[in-house]
């Protein structure tokens, strides 16, 4: 396992499509990841719906080992399925461990496992699917990060 500073150095390093660095907000969460060998292909704190551009307004954090040169050969494809489903059930390990000893503030925070296919997972909120219908999207925003980063801090203190 890597250590936190090896870990952050590492995803300091990371853009996404849009030339982007991590979002400070769940850059911990990101870490505590690397630190315990996952492999992630994007992330965000979730912005407000006033934002610029399009985006979820949950924080979330896609988990998937990068995409074969030619998915649809069967010879690269089902070893990167299988790379990315261990990974899933790792990542479940993970939660269980995590909400062993863990009550969200809400039921709505807790953190889940949507699975987005072929082995591609996002973690992400219980309700994240429901914040565009709260009246108070903004309090249920700071609830999901917050239990984001509780993850996070738990990820980090497990590594070893």
């Amino acid at each position: 396992m890597k250590t936190y500073e090896d870990a952050l150095e590492e995803v300091n390093t990371y853009k996404d499509k849009l030339d982007q660095v991590v979002d400070d907000g769940i850059k911990d969460v990101v870490v505590g990841l690397v630190m315990h060998g996952f492999v992630t292909s994007g992330s965000c704190e979730g912005h407000p719906r006033d934002s610029s551009y399009y985006n979820r307004c949950y924080p979330w954090v896609n988990l998937n080992y990068p995409v074969p040169e030619n998915e649809w050969d069967e010879k690269q494809r089902d070893p990167w399925y299988l790379l990315n489903i261990t990974q899933q059930q790792k990542l479940s390990d993970k939660l269980e461990a995590f909400y062993a000893d863990h009550e969200p503030v809400i039921f709505k925070a807790r953190l889940v496992i949507n699975s987005i296919g072929a082995g591609i997972a996002e973690l992400r909120p219980y309700g994240a699917e429901f914040i565009e219908l709260e009246e108070d999207f903004r309090t249920m925003h700071k609830i999901y990060l917050e239990e984001m980063n509780t993850f996070a801090k738990f990820l980090i203190a497990t590594a070893s």
